[in-house]
């Protein structure tokens, strides 16, 4: 279930719109994600998935396309795993000067979910490249 929606949220992926707002520093990424989480963890799951769209690269039509898919799947996440509980820093690295991603977790009552974030700057600003979250935390551990 969750496979699916990591798979809609990387697919959506592709060069930055003009619109596409950026983030001026890694710690303003950063924050960006810790926003969307607790948002999501608060019990407003759409309202903080759409706190990082100003900054995504993925177009309005296909953000809105990905959205309508996990808003569907989201009672059912809710009813197997119990009421979001908080959220937690995973990690944060940096990969060259470039490349920039954020792990965080979702805690439900018997669950987590893994949310991943890269960031992405081309010259002097941070843009939001790819997002995607699923329920892999074998993933969590660098083996």
């Amino acid at each position: 279930m969750l496979r699916s929606l990591l798979v809609l949220f990387l697919l959506t992926g592709g060069l930055p719109p003009v619109s596409a707002d950026s983030l001026p520093t890694r710690e303003a990424a950063r924050a960006l994600t810790d926003s969307v989480v607790a948002a999501v963890a608060s019990g407003d799951f759409e309202g903080g998935l759409r706190l990082m769209q100003p900054y995504s690269v993925v177009p309005a039509a296909e953000f809105e396309s990905a959205m309508a898919a996990a808003r569907e799947q989201w009672p059912e996440i809710e009813r197997r795993f119990g009421a979001p509980v908080g959220h937690e820093l995973i990690r944060d690295e940096l990969a060259g000067k470039s490349i920039y991603r954020v792990v965080q977790i979702l805690k439900f009552e018997r669950h987590a979910t893994r949310f991943m974030f890269v960031f992405y700057r081309p010259r002097n600003a941070w843009f939001l490249n790819t997002y995607s979250f699923d329920d892999q935390l074998q993933g969590l551990f660098c083996d």
